[in-house]
């Protein structure tokens, strides 16, 4: 087994008996309680580690700053925010912020996104009597963006591809979970921290495609955000995974805060919010569709084509080459004279009698 399957083998499979259980059986808040967080450290999935930051961490700060035509004074109104504050505002469940709320959040965008779908198809991140991931909003690929060999291979499957149905997204690498008025931000933020680790561990699975070693580079190329409708406050997060402390151990999934807005308070801290969320929507999009062709072209490079394959099927000998080659000239020659000889015999052919008619 190479070092790779190794390492995907212990991240895929329950660890140690120190490790906490939290039931699937439980409601979905209360699945997400303090228990959970435990949970997720004895697995090595860290909730807002500021310990281990994220080696594109500056870069990503300056991607995320760039303004945005689309909330710009004359694109994005007053009337426009007064019209959110009261999406915020007045619905009494989380089911109604989660269909309000979002789509002010996203502007026009063709992100491929879905809401609200429990991911069934997953290897757990931590172990099978955790509950699964059911992310309140999240964008993702399409599954034909993938090569039908990676779409098939076993670890891509268990790691990047959530369920069988084929609209719903793949190797999602941005998430949002949302909490209405009587909810509880603390538990945003830990789905968020779960959904996270799934995304971070989908890219690196299409990042690993075909390496024979694991690769680190300790870079993030995942986001997760939160939104809390209480205080009509905005997070975003930051996710990246690295190397195993010790050999048999699992790999580390850490989650780090970029920043965070009160999207209520006045317009133009909206405005900053809104701005950093679009653009980490798109930067998420531009990591996962560079793996995504990286992945695709080692798909294609592996596969020979038919003529290569034509070729690599009738080997010929030299000794069979230098034979074929002789015969062919002696063939050749042969042709050559019996046409000669032909010619000849054209030429010297009696012509027939002319008679003269009066």
């Amino acid at each position: 087994m190479s070092s790779l399957q190794s390492s995907i083998s212990r991240s895929l499979r329950p660890q140690s008996s120190k490790a906490t259980s939290v039931g699937s059986r439980s409601g979905r808040s209360s699945a997400y309680g303090k228990d959970f967080q435990q949970h997720l450290a004895d697995y090595n999935v860290h909730v807002n580690n500021w310990r281990s930051k994220a080696l594109n961490a500056t870069e990503m700060q300056s991607e995320l700053a760039h303004e945005r035509a689309s909330l710009s004074p004359s694109q994005f109104s007053d009337s426009d925010f007064e019209e959110f504050r009261r999406k915020n505002e007045d619905p009494a469940l989380e089911s109604e912020v989660i269909t309000s709320v979002p789509p002010i959040l996203c502007g026009n965008s063709s992100i491929h996104n879905q809401q609200n779908v429990l991911f069934t198809e997953l290897e757990p991140i931590t172990n099978s009597g955790a509950i699964q991931p059911k992310p309140d909003f999240f964008d993702g690929a399409c599954l034909g963006d993938l090569d039908q060999n990676i779409r098939n291979n076993e670890g891509i499957l268990s790691a990047a591809i959530p369920t069988k149905h084929p609209n719903v997204p793949v190797v999602p690498n941005f998430f949002l979970e949302v909490q209405g008025p009587d909810g509880n931000a603390s538990v945003a933020q830990r789905q968020a921290c779960y959904d996270g680790a799934y995304g971070t561990r989908a890219i690196h699975a299409l990042q690993n495609y075909k390496e024979t070693e694991p690769i680190y580079d300790g870079n993030a190329y995942t986001y997760s955000s939160t939104y809390y409708a209480g205080t009509g406050t905005l997070q975003l997060y930051a996710h990246h995974v690295t190397a195993p402390a010790t050999v048999n151990e699992r790999p580390q999934y850490h989650m780090t805060q970029i920043d965070g807005w009160q999207m209520t308070g006045n317009i133009n801290s909206f405005r900053r919010g809104a701005t950093v969320f679009r653009n980490a929507r798109d930067s998420a999009q531009r990591y996962r569709n560079h793996f995504i062709q990286a992945a695709n072209a080692k798909a294609t490079q592996a596969m020979p084509s038919v003529q290569e394959n034509l070729n690599d099927s009738t080997p010929h000998n030299s000794r069979e080459d230098a034979a074929y080659t002789t015969l062919q000239g002696a063939d050749d020659a042969l042709q050559q004279k019996l046409a000669s000889k032909t010619k000849t015999k054209t030429k010297t052919k009696t012509k027939p009698k002319q008679y003269l008619l009066m």
